[in-house]
């Protein structure tokens, strides 16, 4: 069933608060969920290359337990090392041939700690695999050679489009932050950010939490000087986004002048996974990369769940994708909601629901809800095509 309605409201950019989120690169919840999907696309091209299809798996419980360190300015050591736990399933056999699951797990976790968190020694990070086999009843449907899987559970995905003027500005300053070119220019500072913006009418207060790496760090006041230039570039970054109203940033705010290196944000890796703060998958960005308090927000963890009948990933993928279609194929929408709703059993390309809602400029046409129905039917229909994206990456977590 494909339900689409009008709804009476106003675009949330006109709304006089909003509040946007998103946890950066090196944030222990980030790492969990992009850790979840680096494993699962692991091992979806290598049962591929096995069988011809992707297996079982699901790979959505993965927990980061912070490590120990103690820092000193210009350095310091591990006490204890990041620990990571990788829970739920995965198909360790195809007929006779045993698949290494737990080698592509480790390898899966190095390498991507290895390109993302520059001053993290391998060394320091234990993992723990807690894997096992999937039930026959779930680990059956993969057995169906159809193009289009069993959904594998009863879940609801969703999505939006367009952003609003400060979920861009919040998605773009974390992936600044987090660009060579700014890593370039300020080294010493880590990947952990997580950015808080608050718009109040055109007004924004951008509340930020980044570490300094304390080997480039000589003291408090050499410290205090860095951040200013940091803040200076992090004021002209945002200013170049032109946002309307005034705009104020503020910069590892639990600082305290005074208080030495206890009173300083300092890390040794570039991450609070070190020995501040753990971690979890599902408790991150969603699918679009953002935490927005004014949308509607999703309870499915979407990093891990295999790509090919696990709903929980594929239709809140899906049902972002299908806004931004929808918005960019037909005019006078100012925004569009997605809401799809499977049920366990049924094929991924037949929902149970599929609800659209528009936001219009001025009244549609009853032609246009028609060309709407059938784009998202002819979408729905090539969904197979999508999760092909999934597993190749081109589409991703952002």
């Amino acid at each position: 069933m494909i339900k689409i309605e009008k709804i009476d409201s106003q675009p949330v950019s006109s709304f006089d608060i909003e509040i946007v989120e998103r946890k950066g690169l090196g944030h222990p919840d980030t790492i969990c969920d992009l850790l979840a999907e680096e494993i699962s696309r692991a091992l979806s091209k290598k049962y591929i290359s096995l069988t011809g299809r992707v297996l079982h798996h699901n790979i959505d419980k993965i927990l980061l337990s912070a490590g120990k360190t103690e820092k000193t300015f210009g350095g310091g050591i591990f006490l204890k090392p990041i620990k990571i736990f990788v829970g739920d399933r995965a198909t360790f056999f195809s007929g006779t041939t045993k698949i290494n699951v737990y080698e592509i797990v480790n390898s899966s976790i190095i390498n991507w700690f290895k390109r993302a968190i520059k001053h993290l020694d391998i060394k320091n990070i234990e993992t723990n695999i807690l894997l096992e086999e999937g039930s026959e009843e779930l680990t059956g449907i993969f057995k169906d050679k159809k193009d289009f899987l069993p959904a594998n559970d009863t879940s609801v995905g969703i999505g939006y489009y367009p952003l609003t003027p400060l979920e861009s500005m919040t998605l773009d300053l974390e992936n600044y932050l987090n660009s060579e070119i700014f890593k370039k220019n300020h080294p010493y500072t880590g990947e952990d950010v997580k950015v808080m913006a608050l718009r109040f009418k055109k007004n924004t207060d951008i509340t930020i939490a980044m570490p300094f790496i304390s080997r480039y760090i000589n003291n408090e006041r050499h410290y205090f000087h860095l951040k200013e230039e940091v803040c200076k570039d992090i004021e002209n970054f945002v200013e170049s986004k032109r946002p309307a109203g005034k705009t104020k940033i503020n910069l590892n705010t639990l600082d305290r002048k005074g208080d030495g290196i206890n009173g300083i944000y300092l890390t040794l890796t570039g991450t609070s996974a070190e020995d501040a703060d753990s971690g979890e998958v599902g408790r991150g960005n969603r699918a679009n990369g953002l935490i927005s308090f004014m949308r509607p927000l999703g309870s499915e963890a979407v990093a891990g769940k295999n790509p090919v009948s696990h709903i929980g990933k594929i239709y809140n993928f899906f049902a972002f994708y299908l806004a931004e279609r929808i918005y960019r194929c037909f005019d006078n929408i100012d925004e569009i909601y997605v809401y799809i709703l499977s049920r366990i059993g049924n094929p991924v390309n037949k929902p149970l629901c599929l609800n659209i809602k528009l936001l219009p400029r001025k009244k549609l046409s009853e032609d246009t809800y028609n060309k709407i129905t059938l784009l998202a039917q002819k979408e729905l229909q090539r969904i197979d095509v999508f999760c092909k994206k999934i597993i190749s990456g081109k589409i991703c977590l952002k």
